[in-house]
């Protein structure tokens, strides 16, 4: 710029922190060096500000040594100046000197608390129209917030996209969804009322799931629990999202019920607890004690089989079973403890003796106890 402030930031990633770049860099040797900055003539200039933080330096807790840390002032004489870049460094140069606070805030940031509250609703009614409603994270399609009809009366949330877009991933394998909730959710009941547009009303499907991630409709590595049901009355319990009549994952269960009544709303709820599913359609249970599997996690999830202005209203997601409460630590955590294996704890809980986190420098920090876990040496057997 040849007129007004500016800032520059520089950075020197190493090797090892290259994954993060899309797309992934190949290996490569990076060592720290003396940069020298021409300014152009016409620059501001006099006196900059100097930030400073390093990601590849932590402290033994694995925290990071230098962060936004503020640096003496560089004096400008000419029209150059010289920095030493070490590996892992970010700098911000700027002629800005009296900028917003950086780096530790004055006070402290809370403990995380990593947790959504249950039991959750939302009948839609409170929002603008053409508006998302709160904490709803469309993957696929897009849904927003309309009157159910013409331009007043109830509220619903509404799937926008009429059309199978270009994908950047996913090859149209999955119909729309959008998902609420955290990872580690795994028992929970979810229901909600849908209403099917005509020309679809029998062939299209309304989908509830639990225990789903973002990548669900080509990642049949993590797979959820998802429940479809068709206009026509038909039904399926799978692992993965739905597309016209199929499902591109494994398929737990089907059946068929009476045929959803057309242009008003329908219920259904599913249920997942420990290895074993439940679901309902307008009130009936056409699904019980089915087995899925006690491995997954993951959001809960509304969708529907294709691209259709499906219509959902009055959604309610609770607790479900008798997994939401931490059990007690099983033993303290002491110098010389040994670790041990037991079954985690599920549904965003958590217990002090399951508590780690894995350190920048690869070590393993028991966050209670700030204690790191080491292996004792290999012992070697003659013979």
């Amino acid at each position: 710029p040849t007129t007004g402030d500016w800032t520059l930031t520089i950075s020197k990633i190493s090797s090892d922190h290259a994954s993060c770049i899309r797309p992934p860099l190949p290996d490569f040797a990076v060592e720290a060096e003396n940069v020298t900055f021409e300014l152009h003539p016409l620059v501001k200039r006099s006196k900059l500000a100097v930030w400073y933080s390093n990601f590849g330096a932590f402290h033994p807790n694995g925290s990071i040594r230098s962060l936004f840390e503020r640096k003496a002032d560089i004096e400008l004489t000419g029209l150059a100046f010289t920095l030493e870049v070490p590996v892992g460094s970010m700098f911000t140069i700027s002629t800005i000197l009296d900028g917003p606070a950086k780096g530790e805030p004055v006070v402290p940031v809370p403990a995380s608390q990593p947790s959504v509250p249950l039991p959750l609703s939302d009948n839609f009614e409170s929002y603008e129209i053409s508006k998302e409603a709160k904490w709803w994270s469309d993957q696929v399609g897009a849904f927003e917030v309309h009157h159910e009809s013409a331009s007043a009366g109830n509220k619903v949330m509404r799937q926008m996209v009429s059309e199978k877009p270009i994908a950047w991933i996913d090859p149209g394998a999955g119909g729309p969804y959008t998902l609420l909730g955290m990872r580690e959710w795994q028992d929970i009941n979810i229901s909600v009322q849908f209403k099917l547009p005509k020309p679809s009303a029998m062939s299209g499907a309304g989908c509830l799931g639990t225990r789903c991630n973002q990548m669900l409709p080509w990642n049949p590595v993590k797979p959820g629990v998802v429940f479809c049901v068709f206009g026509n009355g038909s039904f399926v319990l799978s692992n993965s999202a739905w597309h016209g009549n199929h499902s591109i994952g494994k398929v737990f269960a089907r059946g068929a019920t009476s045929p959803l009544p057309v242009g008003v709303f329908s219920s259904f709820s599913l249920v997942t607890i420990g290895s074993k599913a439940w679901a309902a359609v307008n009130g009936m249970q056409v699904l019980r004690d089915v087995y899925v599997g006690d491995l997954d996690v993951g959001f809960a999830l509304m969708g529907t089989s294709d691209y259709l202005p499906i219509q959902f209203d009055n959604v309610l997601i609770q607790q479900a079973g008798p997994y939401w409460t931490p059990p007690a630590a099983s033993c303290p955590a002491t110098v010389g403890t040994a670790l041990g294996v037991g079954p985690c704890v599920t549904n965003g809980l958590t217990v002090d003796d399951q508590m780690f986190e894995l350190l920048p420098g690869w070590g393993v920090l028991h966050v209670p106890s700030g204690l790191c876990v080491s292996a004792p040496s290999p012992v070697h057997q003659a013979g």
